[in-house]
């Protein structure tokens, strides 16, 4: 398909999702050849077009390809849960909060609060619950109107029996056993003490339980997890503590470190402790090898990413999800590997939830969805509402052929910045069969490695995601829409992006009536249009006028004046550090120092400099422990 043919599909795209749009430019390969360029976007959301050069030329994997039949596609079938609900009686609210797929079953806690009638409500308020007897009246009405369950549901999301569960007791999860059975694992609190014990039992294939397990353990368990190892016995785990169990839930073994997370993984074979170490700089995660043999650490620690916090277990190995896609980690190598990408399906993956849900192979999977629903409020919910939620099993199996064979493929990438409505018109796009292309989602925006937290919400954490971005447009292989990249000045050039007030006052089917002309105006660079939002958000500096006089516009030189002027009690500024003063305040005003079309910079600049005094005089030296917002200021 030419270039052409492409940038219209784009932004005519781009135009029905009524997102931000920015347009892009090209950049000539050395064979010649055009590719689509990325754009920024409005600071919710953007998209972008490609430009109009004829004779591009696609890589593989990039824009304007051919989808053919032997490229992956998963086929989705979800099933929403059925929750056993008491239909005599009008909901109020209800949910399901944690749910587990084990074996061919679905594990959920249900809670449902049901309205009382009037009149039972008003003998309710009458109680006086300083009284022994009315107390326990009281609760037992109360307790009549509210349930809190173990839900066991088939793949087909229809409900199958219920197990009850009290105010004490919390459900942590459910794992496949020995002989298809399954293993449901809780945690007691005991109020006396603030002390929790685990609860296990075994249910049956059906859905029926069938045993307890008396767990036989020492000390108190925190942040639950447990596993079924194949000869029989289980990995207990919680935080500070591992413990090896028979089948019969006797200690076997223990080990102790107050590092340990409660978190054991499985990868290829192995079995692996998360530790959490805590440094000058921050925090670090870590993984040490546990031998589930003899219930003892082997090795010593080594450094991985924070993925480990976020994994679901398999069989014999644990994967992570991220809006790219399902990843297999390699906790030996510290490494992952995608085995399933979002763009090669048709679910929205941000309403996806992969706790709880199983991995069988790189060709069938299954996860949770919950989909949120509008309501007017909790006493107009019904049972479909979940407590404003529907939550569905969802299997994703590899299908024979690709059903959207002979599409032209565009390509959209984004900074993390994107909604769930915004995906799901994505889908509506690319499951209309009328449409000539499908659009593939990608996320500059994955890297979990890092466990810091900019708390100035400054843009340099992201600013290895606009460098990638930058060196894909200029290689030609970059997306036709963008999304989140609003921030990076860098991309509001001609030489990179498409002026989108041409086709805006082009096309018949929008009216810059119906919209904030002026938030439009005010996107605009020289007189082009590469960026509209779908929502915007201002930034400033809000001060009393008692000190201030009200001025706006201000220059370094006012600023200063007002903040010297200040009674020495009062702060023209919260703390903060010269290095996120400096990003924060330049997050704004790059464009005055930066060239970005002649690629020059101008540091020289007399404003230049008194942004560095300024920051000089009202920052403070980096916080030692960074990780940390309320960690103190040193020298």
């Amino acid at each position: 398909m030419k270039r052409t043919t492409r940038t219209l599909i784009a932004m005519a795209l781009a135009a029905q999702m009524t997102v931000s749009l920015t347009a892009c430019g090209s950049k000539k390969k050395d064979d010649g050849s055009a590719s689509a360029a990325g754009g920024s976007a409005g600071s919710g959301s953007g998209a972008q077009a490609g430009d109009s050069t004829d004779g591009a030329k696609s890589t593989a994997s990039g824009s304007g390809r051919i989808v053919k039949e032997s490229d992956p596609y998963y086929l989705v079938n979800a099933a929403k849960l059925q929750a056993n609900i008491n239909k005599e009686k009008q909901v109020r609210y209800s949910d399901q909060n944690t749910h587990y797929i084990a074996g061919d079953l679905v594990i959920s806690e249900v809670i449902v609060d049901y309205k009382m009638p009037d009149d039972v409500q008003k003998e309710l308020d009458s109680l006086n619950l300083n009284d022994d007897k009315q107390l326990e009246k009281y609760n037992k009405t109360f307790d009549d109107y509210f349930e809190r369950s173990l839900q066991i549901f088939n793949m087909n999301g229809e409900f199958l029996s219920s197990l009850p569960l009290d105010d004490s007791t919390e459900f942590i999860g459910a794992y496949p056993g020995s002989n298809d059975e399954i293993l449901i694992v809780c945690s007691k609190m005991n109020p006396a003490d603030c002390s929790a014990k685990p609860v296990l039992f075994v249910i049956s294939k059906t859905g029926e339980k069938l045993r307890d397990i008396n767990v036989t353990v020492e000390g108190n368990l925190v942040g639950l997890s447990i596993h079924a190892l194949e000869n029989g016995n289980y990995i207990l785990s919680g935080t500070g503590c591992i413990y090896l169990l028979n089948a019969e839930g006797k200690q076997i073994a223990k080990v102790e470190d107050p590092n340990l997370t409660g978190i054991v993984l499985c990868s290829g074979g192995k079995w692996y402790a998360v530790t959490f170490k805590m440094t000058a700089d921050g925090e670090s995660a870590q993984i040490q090898e546990f031998d589930a043999d003899q219930g003892k650490l082997v090795g010593k620690p080594v450094e991985t990413n924070s993925d480990v916090f976020y994994v679901n277990q398999g069989r014999q190995d644990c994967f992570v999800m991220d809006s790219n896609g399902v990843n297999k980690l390699d906790l030996a190598n510290n490494t992952k590997t995608q085995v399933m990408a979002w763009k090669d399906t048709d679910i929205n993956f941000m309403t996806i939830d992969i706790t709880g849900g199983q991995i069988v192979s790189e060709n069938e999977m299954m996860f949770f969805q919950r989909k949120y629903v509008e309501d007017n409020g909790r006493d107009s919910m019904d049972r479909k509402a979940s407590g404003a939620a529907e939550v569905s099993v969802v299997k994703l199996t590899r299908a024979d052929k690709n059903p959207h064979a002979g599409k032209t493929i565009l390509k959209l990438g984004m900074n993390g910045e994107i909604s769930s409505d915004f995906v799901e018109k994505v889908l509506q796009y690319n499951q209309d069969e009328s449409k000539a292309a499908r659009i593939e989602i990608t996320d500059y925006d994955t890297d979990t490695s890092d466990l810091s937290f900019d708390w100035s919400g400054n843009p340099a954490v992201d600013s290895k995601n606009v460098a990638q971005l930058q060196l894909d447009m200029l290689s030609g292989e970059g997306p036709d829409i963008i999304v989140g990249f609003s921030g990076a000045s860098q991309f509001n050039d001609p030489s990179m992006l498409l002026d989108l007030n041409t086709y805006l006052d082009n096309d018949s089917s929008i009216n810059r009536e119906n919209y904030y002309d002026n938030i439009f105006r005010a996107f605009e660079t020289d007189g082009k249009l590469y960026t509209i939002p779908l929502t915007y958000s201002i930034e400033g500096l809000a001060a009393n006028g008692k000190y201030n006089g009200v001025k706006e516009k201000w220059t370094y030189a006012d600023f200063d004046q007002m903040a010297s002027s200040l009674p020495s009690t009062v702060m023209p500024l919260s703390s903060d550090s010269y290095d996120r003063l400096l990003r924060a305040w330049m997050m704004h005003q790059s464009s005055l120092f930066i060239d970005y079309s002649n690629k020059k910079v101008n540091f020289e600049s007399d404003e230049f400099k008194q942004l560095l005094e300024t920051i000089k005089k009202y920052g403070e030296v980096k916080q030692k422990n960074a990780g940390d917002p309320n960690g103190p200021m040193t020298e």
